[in-house]
């Protein structure tokens, strides 16, 4: 499955953020699909969990948001601490939830189509979230004094589980991690 590199999804990110701002000075309305993006960057979280259902109350101490995920479970990761500040600034000003679902898969398609990128679909930036998690977990375990082969096997299924599946799915390994 086609994975967008980081380096698009950033450009496309920093569209999105334009395209929000000159949207507000158009209506007066505010939306953050530029937000919905970093945060299911940082996530890997499914489309549906950063737009419309992150909102105030998703928000916890220590650099933590609570999304709510596939059959209403709730899921907990960690934010860098820049996200986190932003979010809780955008939620104190505008306490609903950060977008329309279909809207901002519409207009992250036409971003990432903007920057030159092809992969316009939103699951592409979850696939390129648990790729980066899986590298960096991987690393961590390594560098820790873990074998290679235990250290792909450990960070696979962390991240597979991270995802909200089975850790042992194997055709998830495929999607998500190309492995």
């Amino acid at each position: 499955r086609a994975t967008p590199s980081r380096e698009v999804l950033e450009r496309a990110i920093g569209v999105l953020k334009e395209w929000d701002a000159r949207h507000f000075d158009r209506t007066d309305e505010a939306r953050a699909y530029h937000l919905a993006a970093r945060l299911q960057l940082e996530t890997a979280a499914r489309s549906i969990s950063v737009t419309e259902r992150a909102n105030v109350a998703s928000l916890r101490e220590g650099n933590r948001i609570a999304l709510v995920g596939k059959g209403g479970k709730e899921q907990v990761f960690e934010l860098s601490p820049n996200l986190h500040r932003t979010l809780r600034l955008w939620f104190s000003i505008n306490p609903g939830s950060l977008a329309g679902q279909r809207a901002y898969q519409s207009a992250y398609a036409r971003a990432v189509l903007a920057v030159g990128g092809k992969v316009t679909g939103t699951h592409g930036v979850r696939r390129r979230a648990a790729r980066d998690q899986y590298g960096n977990l991987y690393r961590q375990a390594v560098g820790s004094g873990v074998a290679p082969a235990g250290a792909a096997a450990k960070a696979e299924g962390d991240v597979i589980e991270t995802l909200g599946h089975s850790r042992d799915r194997r055709d998830h390994r495929a999607w998500y991690l190309g492995r």
